[in-house]
């Protein structure tokens, strides 16, 4: 190359650096910072022949429906959680005489369903919990509690000393102790509600109710959610949206203004913050842990019809992702804001979403 030749490469060179530079701030950086992208899974009832279950890796842009017949039976799916990338666990309905627990190590590509009849009972499970690809909990009909520490491949009986009539529909373990954790539910033989607390990973229970909320006959547990060793939270029917600051001695009906609707699903966000979903599409967001209510927006598809937000979940205080089941299928939700604003990310016709999880999430 002549010299020529070299000095008009160089200003080439100069002149593309230059174009890039001006691209760039003062500091030399791309102006547009570089998204973080969140994993996740909801999940819900069954539609085309198997429970649904659907997968986003970039924070809900796009939904996936994973699995087909082959690997998830035909039954409704009613709690997931999601680890890590790789791992989720979600629970449902019996199929084939035992209990439905499915656990995915690959993202997704892969459900593989846990236990046999000969180990697991046959019953349906509300709500599941795990701290690893190892450990995770489940709850559900008849008072049960089963825990894993193997991955699944084996499973151990934690139900506590209580009648079969209770139902648990959901079991939470406290994300900065795992020894720590709460089922809440309804004694369907009496109309009780029950919650029960373990502080040494399930191996003993105690009752943490006893009465001490309304009527039993209008209030059921539908969801519970501890923020840390003291706060707790319990929703569910007739309006139910009790806080509990001293570990479940106390409780507080925060009043949550729904007239007799059920609040099926809390999202504990800070020691005052909290989101709750709630029948006939409402959703409420308190930052006074319940001494006062803002009702938030939250349209959906018009052809979805009237029905229930359902799962709820916070990644921090301004972003967070919502389901329902609707009259003519389920929904996403997301807001970016703190729930100013909420964008529908994925309607799904003939089919009812229930649960939501996201890796890194603080439910």
């Amino acid at each position: 190359m002549n010299k020529s030749s070299q000095f008009t490469a160089f200003v080439i060179v100069i002149a593309i650096a230059m174009l890039i530079a001006g691209c760039s701030d003062d500091n030399g950086t791309d102006p547009d910072p570089e998204v973080e992208y969140y994993i996740g899974w909801v999940v819900g009832t069954e539609a085309g022949g198997y429970g649904l279950i659907y997968y986003t890796e970039n924070s809900g842009t796009t939904w996936t429906r994973q699995g087909d017949a082959s690997q998830i039976p035909t039954f409704a799916l009613s709690d997931v959680v999601a680890v890590d990338e790789n791992t989720a666990w979600a629970v449902g309905n019996p199929a084939e005489g035992y209990a439905a627990i499915l656990k995915t190590t690959d993202g997704g590509e892969n459900w593989v369903r846990q236990g046999s009849a000969g180990e697991l009972p046959n019953i349906e499970l509300d709500g599941v919990d795990a701290i690893d690809a190892q450990t995770a909990w489940v709850a559900g009909d008849s008072g049960a509690v089963l825990k894993t520490t193997d991955g699944g491949t084996t499973w151990t009986d934690l139900t506590p000393d209580i009648s079969d009539s209770v139902v648990f529909g959901m079991v939470d373990v406290l994300n900065q102790n795992p020894d720590i954790i709460w089922a809440g539910g309804e004694d369907y033989t009496d109309n009780t509600h029950v919650a029960y607390r373990s502080t040494d990973g399930g191996a003993t229970w105690q009752d943490m109710l006893e009465g001490l909320f309304v009527d039993s006959e209008t209030f059921a547990i539908i969801d519970i959610a501890a923020f840390d060793e003291n706060i707790v939270w319990a929703v569910g029917s007739g309006s139910g949206g009790y806080v509990s600051s001293d570990n479940g001695g106390t409780w507080t009906d925060t009043e949550v203004p729904t007239a007799w609707y059920h609040v099926n699903g809390v999202s504990p966000v800070t020691a005052d913050i909290a989101f709750i979903a709630c029948d006939n599409d409402n959703v409420f967001k308190t930052t006074d842990r319940g001494a006062t209510w803002q009702q938030q927006t939250c349209v959906g598809d018009s052809s979805a019809g009237f029905g229930e937000f359902m799962g709820i979940t916070n990644i921090d205080s301004d972003i967070a992702w919502m389901v329902s089941a609707d009259i003519n299928g389920g929904q996403i939700f997301n807001t970016l804001d703190g729930g100013e604003n909420w964008d529908l990310q994925l309607f799904q016709p003939n089919g009812n979403l229930r649960r939501v999880s996201f890796v890194g999430d603080l439910k």
